[in-house]
Order: structure tokens, then C-alpha cells, then sequence
């Protein structure tokens, strides 16, 4: 974090970027230096320092476990340097290597896309396997959780000798951290256990209606993670071995690879490794007035679904006592997909925030949680959202829409302290 006086400000829109034509004076809030970035080559150095080519040669039956279209951070690069490991290896009629999508609830995406996605070189060598949550013939129950909590789970990654989930580890606003064992709950897992596994976030009796535990960069103490280290662990204790191959994603590509064949500890490294580079500790006798965020630029904000994950380490800026004065939010999120979800607009119509929070405690949709997320943050500020969204989509959200960063930052009126982040989905502000 830097105090910086601003002639003009450009920050990432989509695929452009916009500027601020005039004067001000901030303080920016940027993750630390990333260092350089790693490309196939030395990607699979890593990769194969740490096992896996010999853990590759040794399976017969092998399963890569990968995001689909809304996480899709670093996964070429590690994708490809997999394909190279995989091509080293001495031919064998016998073995079998599949690529399954982790969509835990989310559409499913064409061929195309995970073609452009994943790239020819993983998918001229691996069968791809998109995974349905909501069909019984594709899925296999590997046991209990906690009493009465069954899991069942893609059958090509239970049936799999070798696994090798790849990903990478970001902040998440309530699972603590995307990344690791997520790939396996709620990746690949059947819906009732995702709806479960999801539930755990709310709690009548906790802040805001949910369990206290639940929240960025929290690991200890967060049930929906916790449930979620479960199912993996028993996976593993029951069927087959898993390899983790999760990127630190900085601005321009992967920054770190934390690979390894105990997936749990070189997960839990990799997210202490992003606290210390992506954590900014604020000084709380300091607080800011008004912020000014931009979700990163595209694919970060090719849709509200995506681009929430900015605003919610935005609004993370501000402390406590600044909320109750409902401070200006200026986002820059272009959306021109959209809010990323068919099922986003209906939960915005639930007419008050109580009646949305009852809903999704009797039918629960991962959607429906998101939205509640949205509006609990636009009624706790004033957001001026820059956006290619339209005004009424804004009006439900409980957003301003603004026609461009000079417009917003006008409409704030006269703000003393601003803070301002470049890349708000890559950094998390603890006030």
C-alpha cells in the first residue's frame, strides 16, 4: 500500500481500460510484487520436482480435475506443461487419462469453450468428461462426512488411481479460500451434498445471518471449508491417491505453483503464500471515506457473478464505523455478459433482503447467496457502479449506474481519503 497523488487514474474495463481526467489524491491498494511470471516450461519443472511425472508413470487410470469457465485462472499453462509430462511418458495401450470438469452447480459449457479453455495439447491426450452434479448413473457415494452427511462423487474420479486436482488458490468471500480441496467438494460432488456443504454459511444467530466462521482467508473455524477438507481427506483414505497442482495467478499469468502429492499441506502453504503476497493490513486510525475499484479487467468482469468477488473485497476496505455512514463504492465491472447466471435476476426480485435470506434458507441456490451478498453490500454503501449492466438491473442490485469513472467519481461529492484498487478480485484489504 502506497500514497500516490493521481493526475490520472486508468484502470482495467473489460478489455480497455478507462481514466479519470481529473486530479486526485489516494492511496493505492495492490498485492505485493508478484515476481516473475512462469510460463509451460518451467511450470512443469516445478510440477515434476515435486512427483509428479513418477506419480504419472506409475497409474494406469488417471483423472485431472479442472475449473470450468468461471475459474479458469493459470489452468492453460498448467495444463499444458501436464500435457508435456504426460507425453514423456513410454506408451501404454493400458492407460487411460481423463479430464473431468469440476462444475459443482454451474452450467455446462460447450466443447468449444473448454477447447479454448484447456487448449489441444491436454485434450488430444485425455478423454473430456463434463460433470453432473444432478445425475445418479455418473456419480459413486464414497461414505460419510459427519452423521447422516453421505458424498457421492464424479465416478471417474473416484474410480481414478491418480488424481491431480489443478486450479488456483484465490481469497473466497466465505469458503476462505478457492482452490485445494474444492476441486472435490463442491467440484465433482453430487447436488445434495453441495446444497448441504453451501448451507453451512448461513446461521440465524450469526453476524448478518451467517455462520461466524465463514469469510476470506479463513480456514479454521469456517464449516462450509472444513466439510470441505472432509470429503477430500475420505476420498483419499478410501480410493486412489490425489496430486495438487494449484497456481498463484498474478495480473500477467502464474507467479507460483504449489504442487504436491499431500494435497492438504501444499494447499494450506499455498494459502498462507497468498496471504502474505494478496493480504493488505490497513491501518485502522486511518479509514478510508470512498473507494475506487476495479474488478481487474476481462475475463474478472465479464460478469457480475464473476466480478462479485472484487466487489466484496472492496467493500472490505472500509471499516466498520465508515459503513454506517454508507461511504461511495465506485466499481468498474463492464459485465457485458451479464450477471453470469440465468437464475441471478430472479433472486434480485425478492422485494426485501429478509424475504430473499428465508428463501434461500428453504431452497438454496449458490446463486441465491451471491445475490443476498451483492445487496447486503450495496445497502451498506453507495455503489456507483461503472458497467455495461442496465439501469434497471443496477436499480434492483441497489446500485447508481454511471456512464464512466469521471461521472462516479462526481457523483460521490467531496470524499477525504479514497483508496484505490487496480485489481480488487486479486487483493483483500483487511481493515
Amino acid at each position: 500500500m502506497r500514497y500516490i497523488a493521481l493526475v490520472t487514474l486508468s484502470l482495467a474495463y473489460g478489455r480497455d481500460r478507462l481514466e479519470l481526467s481529473q486530479p486526485l489524491d489516494a492511496e493505492e491498494i495492490s498485492a505485493k510484487s508478484s515476481g516473475a511470471v512462469l510460463d509451460a516450461a518451467a511450470v512443469e519443472g516445478r510440477l515434476e520436482s515435486a512427483g509428479l511425472l513418477d506419480a504419472l508413470a506409475k497409474r494406469e487410470r488417471i483423472t485431472l480435475v479442472v475449473n470450468d469457465q468461471t475459474r479458469k485462472g493459470g489452468m492453460r499453462v498448467t495444463l499444458d506443461a501436464i500435457a508435456s509430462l504426460l507425453a514423456r511418458l513410454p506408451p501404454r495401450a493400458s492407460r487411460r487419462v481423463e479430464l473431468v470438469v469440476a462444475y459443482g452447480l454451474h452450467a455446462r459449457q460447450s466443447d468449444e469453450t473448454s477447447k479454448a479453455i484447456y487448449g489441444d495439447a491436454i485434450l488430444s491426450c485425455a478423454h473430456l468428461v463434463h460433470h453432473d452434479a444432478r445425475t445418479p448413473a455418473g456419480l459413486a457415494t464414497i461414505g460419510e462426512v459427519a452423521a447422516g452427511a453421505p458424498v457421492s462423487l464424479a465416478r471417474e474420479v473416484v474410480d481414478a488411481e491418480l488424481r491431480v486436482l489443478v486450479g488456483a488458490i484465490g481469497f473466497h468471500y466465505y469458503a476462505g479460500f478457492s482452490g485445494g480441496r474444492k476441486a472435490v467438494l463442491p467440484g465433482v460432488a453430487d447436488e445434495a451434498s453441495i446444497v448441504r456443504n453451501h448451507l453451512r454459511v448461513l446461521d440465524e444467530n450469526g453476524p448478518a445471518g451467517r455462520a461466524a466462521g465463514c469469510g476470506p482467508a479463513r480456514l479454521e473455524g469456517n464449516p462450509v471449508s472444513e466439510e470441505m477438507f472432509a470429503a477430500a481427506r475420505l476420498l483419499d483414505d478410501n480410493r486412489g491417491s490425489s496430486f495438487l497442482a494449484n497456481a498463484i495467478v498474478g495480473s500477467a499469468g502464474i507467479v507460483e505453483m504449489f504442487a504436491g502429492a499431500d494435497v492438504e499441506r501444499t494447499f494450506r502453504a499455498g494459502c498462507e503464500e497468498l496471504v502474505v503476497r494478496n493480504a493488505v493490513k490497513l491501518d485502522p486510525t486511518m479509514p478510508f471515506d470512498g473507494v475506487i475499484a476495479s474488478a481487474g479487467g476481462w475475463p474478472y468482469d465479464a460478469a457480475l457473478y464473476q466480478a462479485h468477488k472484487a466487489y466484496d473485497n472492496a467493500f472490505r476496505a472500509f471499516t466498520a464505523e465508515t459503513l454506517q455512514h454508507r461511504p461511495p463504492l465506485v466499481l468498474l465491472a463492464r459485465c457485458d455478459e451479464g450477471l453470469g447466471h440465468p437464475r441471478f435476476a430472479a433472486w434480485l426480485e425478492h422485494a426485501t433482503r429478509e424475504v430473499h435470506y428465508q428463501e434461500l434458507r428453504r431452497r438454496y441456490e449458490i446463486v441465491g447467496q451471491t445475490s443476498l451478498a451483492a445487496r447486503d453490500k450495496a445497502a451498506q454503501t453507495r455503489t456507483l457502479a461503472v458497467t455495461d449492466l442496465d439501469v434497471a438491473t443496477c436499480e434492483r442490485l441497489g446500485w447508481e449506474k454511471c456512464t464512466s469513472l469521471d461521472d462516479a467519481v462526481a457523483r460521490a461529492g467531496t470524499v477525504r481519503r479514497w483508496a484505490v484498487i487496480p485489481s480488487a478480485g486479486a487483493v483483500l484489504p483487511i481493515a
